[in-house]
This record gives C-alpha cells, sequence and structure tokens, in this order.
C-alpha cells in the first residue's frame, strides 16, 4: 500500500494534471507559463516545510554526515524555491513592459 501511496500515484497524479492542462488549453503548446510554474512554486514551498518538519524531528543517532546532507537538500530547495519566484516576478515585469 505504501508503494502506491508513495511511488505510484505522484507519477500518476503528475500525468494526469498534465494531460489535464492539456485538454483544458487546447494543446501542450498553449499552457500558460504562469500555471506552470505556479505548480512549481507550491510544490517548492511544499517541499520546504516538509524539510523543515524533518528537521525538527532529527533523530538522536544522526550522525554529521547524514545532518550535512539533510542541511544541504534544506538549501536547495530553498534556492530552487527562490529561482522559481524571480523567473516568477521577471515573467510578469515582462508582461507588464510588453501591456505600457
Amino acid at each position: 500500500m505504501d508503494f502506491l501511496k508513495y511511488a505510484l500515484w505522484p507519477a500518476v497524479k503528475v500525468r494526469l494534471t498534465y494531460w489535464w492542462w492539456v485538454v483544458k488549453y487546447d494543446g501542450k503548446k498553449n499552457i500558460p507559463p504562469d500555471v506552470v510554474f505556479g505548480r512549481m512554486a507550491a510544490s517548492m514551498k511544499r517541499t520546504s516545510d516538509n524539510l523543515v518538519q524533518a528537521l525538527r524531528t532529527f533523530p538522536p543517532d544522526m550522525d554529521e554526515k547524514e545532518k550535512a546532507k539533510f542541511m544541504n537538500l534544506l538549501l536547495e530547495a530553498g534556492a530552487l524555491e527562490n529561482e522559481v519566484q524571480k523567473i516568477k516576478m521577471k515573467k510578469l515585469t515582462e508582461g507588464e513592459k510588453t501591456k505600457a
């Protein structure tokens, strides 16, 4: 049951969401970047929150190498979240420039 919940279902969910967008926006080339970046930003936020929650429950017998690896993951998730936000802001400012 855990295999279905944690390994199979996320892959199915992503593909179903993608094909829903293809149907909704009349083709894969018509999917707005804002929709994709919005979903990516939400995913990065959830990942970062989950890593912070995991940080609170470190086992006491965890060695320094594992802690360093975990902290690197947390920093990478934060950096990716920042990059998505920068791209989103860049898209918004480009959209405002074209309207003006």
